[in-house]
């Protein structure tokens, strides 16, 4: 854990946003939303001990409402998170493994006494071009869900301007 905490002092405010907003892994969110909590909470302070500190335009109260959805059992239902993304990430990873274990069992049946050289081509090509597929697959449904979640986010930066 304090490899992964290390790993998100190291970003900025604003990049630290982004890695939040775009899904992290389960287990990191909290890290990476008590990283970004403490961050935020450093530059509160610092402008109370100096005058001449400025806020970067990223800190205001419309950034601290969805620090505050991300962080609440409230925002998971309220679909300001989206679990989609890491969970096609998870799917990924089990199918991409299914793939692979399907391939190597028709290579080693090639490979038996009554095996022939279709069945090492065929496991060969599994591994291969059903993994290649699986993660064109997997990138464009994570791609959708991507450029859903950036055009509700401009929606609202457009609602709050005007």
């Amino acid at each position: 854990m304090d490899k992964i905490r290390r790993k998100y002092e190291q970003l900025s405010i604003s990049r630290l946003e982004k890695v939040i907003r775009q899904g992290v892994a389960f287990n990191e969110y909290s890290v990476a939303a008590e990283v970004l909590k403490e961050k935020m909470s450093n530059i509160d302070s610092s402008e109370d001990t100096n005058e001449n500190t400025t806020k970067p335009a990223i800190m205001t109260e419309r950034t601290k409402e969805k620090m505050h959805n991300y962080e609440t059992p409230g925002g998971y239902f309220s679909f300001n998170k989206m679990i989609t993304v890491s969970l096609i990430k998870i799917i990924y990873t089990v199918v991409t493994i299914a793939i692979t274990i399907s391939g190597i069992l028709m290579i080693n049946k090639g490979m038996g006494a009554n095996g022939d050289d279709l069945n090492i081509i065929s496991g060969i090509s599994t591994i291969i071009a059903g993994n290649l597929v699986w993660r064109l697959f997997c990138e464009f449904w994570i791609l959708f869900f991507s450029l859903h979640e950036t055009t509700v986010s401009i929606l609202n930066e457009l609602k709050q301007n005007n």
